[in-house]
Order: structure tokens, then C-alpha cells, then sequence
């Protein structure tokens, strides 16, 4: 009885989840999806409400 065996490699598509998975939580302050934004402003806000859009 002769049986043949053959190496080889199986390749796998990468993991798109897996790898954003991967980078959020190895920088979680560089890979996130949440964007802090720091806003500030100085000076003054007038609001009138009610009336006509042409006044």
C-alpha cells in the first residue's frame, strides 16, 4: 500500500473585525470611534425668537 502526503498552505482572507477589534484595544487613545472635540467660545450668543424670517 502506498500513500502520498503533500504539504501545504491553507490561506485564510484577513479578518477585517478582527483586526479593528486588534487596534482598539491595543491604542484605544489612537483607534476609536468616538472623536473628542474641545470647543470653546467667548463672546455673546443673541437669540430671537418668534417673527417674521424677513426681520
Amino acid at each position: 500500500m502506498i500513500t502520498d502526503t503533500k504539504e501545504f498552505m491553507k490561506h485564510y482572507p484577513p479578518d477585517v473585525t478582527a483586526m479593528i477589534f486588534w487596534l482598539k484595544n491595543r491604542q484605544p487613545d489612537k483607534w476609536r470611534d468616538k472623536i473628542d472635540h474641545d470647543v470653546e467660545f467667548t463672546g455673546d450668543i443673541h437669540i430671537k425668537l418668534g417673527g417674521n424670517v424677513d426681520d
